[in-house]
């Protein structure tokens, strides 16, 4: 185990030891919509999109690491990921409330994040797989910030390979999931038309419902020069990144405390080492508590 990897368990123990008894006391209480999952399903379901359900872990001292980890896949995603993100609903989730819903999802560490197939019957949910990239360690007082962020790429291009792979490598499946939106009623010809035409001026949830219209617009045109990809990278910057992922909150941490969005100060004073810009930004895991 490397330096960084101790404090980083140590800075992940500390944040669930010693967090103040408001903070605590919110991540035990607060309840996600007690549908979320189910909700995503069903939206889904309805738009003809799939779900992207990634993958909390069960064990409480593991939440912060792979909020971490997630934090730094969305925040420093290639435009061929923020392009395909759109194609599906995303929601964060446990293998246990997946396997509420679908009671076959397998144990399996590798798997990160499920692919859940709404459209069509049955439903089918494809493991994304993939091994946990060990965080790469970073000394005071850093590298350059473009050195940082080329680090902190490396460290979660596994993940963002396994993510495009599930999504849009394989064409005839993008085909299909554009023949599930149309097929949804969502947008009729007026509607799809404009959206085709003008992506860049349509709202954001036109974008989002139609998203894998504009995917299978833009095969083999250049992502650099595509507006309907210009549209779907936007659309996940404003859906995911300035907004929430469903199941979570987003949070910052810079080496010492973690301070969730919108909740003040950070929750725990402690040395939990140096953090490059490009990781500071996490998800923040809160688990639904039943029965209460």
């Amino acid at each position: 185990m490397t330096a960084l990897d101790r404090r980083t368990l140590l800075g992940a123990t500390a944040a669930l030891t010693l967090l103040p008894r408001t903070l605590a006391a919110q991540w035990e209480q607060e309840k996600r919509d007690a549908g979320h999952l189910a909700k995503a399903l069903s939206s889904g379901h309805a738009a003809g999109k799939p779900v992207l359900v990634l993958r909390v872990p069960e064990e409480r001292a593991n939440k912060f690491a792979r909020g971490v980890l997630f934090g730094a896949l969305l925040h420093n995603a290639s435009d061929a990921l923020l392009e395909a993100l759109p194609l599906a609903e995303v929601v964060c989730a446990t293998r246990t409330e997946l396997a509420q819903l679908h009671p076959h999802t397998r144990e399996q560490p590798e798997v990160f994040a499920w692919l859940v197939e709404t459209p069509g019957a049955p439903v089918a949910v494809r493991e994304v797989l993939a091994e946990m990239p060990a965080m790469p360690r970073f000394d005071w007082p850093g590298e350059p910030l473009a050195e940082e962020r080329r680090q902190v790429r490396d460290w979660v291009r596994p993940l963002e390979r396994a993510l495009l792979a599930a999504l849009v490598a394989d064409t005839p499946r993008v085909h299909q999931r554009a023949a599930a939106v149309n097929a949804s009623g969502r947008f009729r010809a007026p509607a799809r038309s404009r959206l085709l035409s003008e992506p860049c001026e349509a709202e954001i949830e036109d974008v989002l419902a139609g998203a894998a219209l504009l995917y299978r617009a833009s095969l083999g045109v250049e992502s650099e020069t595509s507006p309907h990809r210009a549209a779907l990278r936007n659309a996940t910057r404003q859906h995911l990144l300035e907004a929430t992922v469903a199941g979570s909150r987003w949070a910052s941490h810079e080496g010492c405390g973690v301070e969730v969005d919108g909740d003040g100060p950070p929750g725990v004073e402690c040395g939990m080492g140096y953090v490059p810009a490009a990781a500071r930004r996490l998800l923040w895991f809160y688990t639904e508590q039943r029965g209460r």
